[in-house]
């Protein structure tokens, strides 16, 4: 439940970051297997899956290349996609995937526009197929809520790797997929089974970043007992690429000294823990800056949605974000303005 809420907050950052214009070095191959240099906007994971946008320069015009248009495109600093056409509810589908390892097994990722990641495997001429894991919340009767977990990817992999019985066990440990698990379990297959064949990892690594953010704010409450309080505290941000390059997990505390509120018996703490969501883009000067935060301190009854401007010299940003707050996600109870000092650690 939990984490279905995130996603569904999530999803309202992520069609702002679909609209930034940040490009970064790269090119593409044509369907006549030409390379073409040139800039490609730098989105997300699910928009990076269905098009890439390309320009020869930042004065040139943008072309849009759909996945039946391309072999495939790249970041001259990272990230492969190559165009592959799978199964989507019994319909063949074109896709960019990320190219994740190229050897006797080949992997494969792409997200979907619910931030779902899917993962896929290919094995000579046996075309590209998903790898398949569901772990959903089920409800039984007065019993509750239980995890059900099911690994349909086990028997695909235990037939793609029949010749190697040593490796059998090795997915069982898979259990969800993700980049290295993947990476690793190709590379030890490749090396067991033609230790000649040399690995290429495509997958850009994606070093975890941290931010600091002190920040103060002016908020109007719109209870009963209408007023304006200040509010102080401090952030701290860690980069989520599970979610996108420009995903922050952000966890904080603020102090409102006048925020203890009596309205009908209904009081609040003047401490909040915010836990957020972000949307961070780090290029110098004027960036939108967005986020959806959750007070801990009440069980996530409280929320936060924010969304402001951010210029960054280097290292140092200042912030300017406009704030409403919700309870139970549908009730405003108040409004602000918030500033902010961040550092990249």
């Amino acid at each position: 439940m939990h984490r279905k809420i995130f996603i569904l907050t999530f999803l309202l950052l992520f069609y702002n970051e679909a609209k930034s214009d940040d490009f970064k070095n790269g090119y593409v191959i044509t369907l006549n297997n030409d390379t073409v240099f040139g800039e490609i906007a730098n989105t997300n994971y699910y928009y990076h899956s269905i098009k890439c946008t390309f320009r020869k320069n930042n004065k040139a015009k943008e072309t849009i290349y759909l996945p039946n248009q391309l072999i495939g495109y790249r970041f001259l600093d990272g990230k492969y996609y190559i165009s592959k056409k799978v199964l989507v509810d019994s319909i063949p589908t074109a896709f960019f995937m990320e190219y994740l390892i190229n050897a006797k097994l080949n992997f494969f990722f792409r997200q979907d526009k619910g931030l779902i990641n899917h993962y896929y495997v290919e094995k000579d001429t046996s075309g590209t197929r998903e790898l398949i894991y569901i772990n959903e919340i089920v409800h039984k009767n007065d019993d509750g809520f239980f995890n059900v977990e099911k690994k349909k990817y086990t028997g695909l992999l235990t037939v793609l790797t029949s010749d190697c019985g040593s490796l059998q066990s090795d997915i069982q440990t898979i259990n969800e997929p993700d980049h290295k698990k993947l990476i690793n379990f190709a590379k030890k297959y490749n090396n067991l089974i033609c230790p000649d064949k040399v690995c290429i990892i495509y997958e850009k690594k994606m070093p975890l970043k941290v931010k600091i953010e002190a920040l103060t704010g002016f908020n109007y409450s719109i209870f009963s007992n209408k007023y304006i309080f200040h509010s102080y505290g401090f952030n701290v941000l860690f980069s989520n690429t599970k979610i996108s390059e420009k995903a922050y997990i952000g966890l904080g505390i603020l102090y409102s000294p006048m925020f203890g509120i009596d309205s009908e018996n209904f009081m609040v703490s003047p401490f909040r823990i915010p836990l957020s969501i972000n949307y961070i883009n780090n290029k110098n000067g004027f960036t939108p800056l967005y986020s959806v935060a959750f007070d801990l301190n009440t069980f996530g009854s409280f929320q936060s949605y924010n969304a402001g401007v951010k210029y960054q010299i280097n290292k140092i940003s200042l912030n300017l974000t406009a704030q409403l707050f919700t309870a139970m996600f549908y009730n405003p109870y108040g409004a602000g303005l918030k500033f902010g000092l961040m550092y990249d650690l």
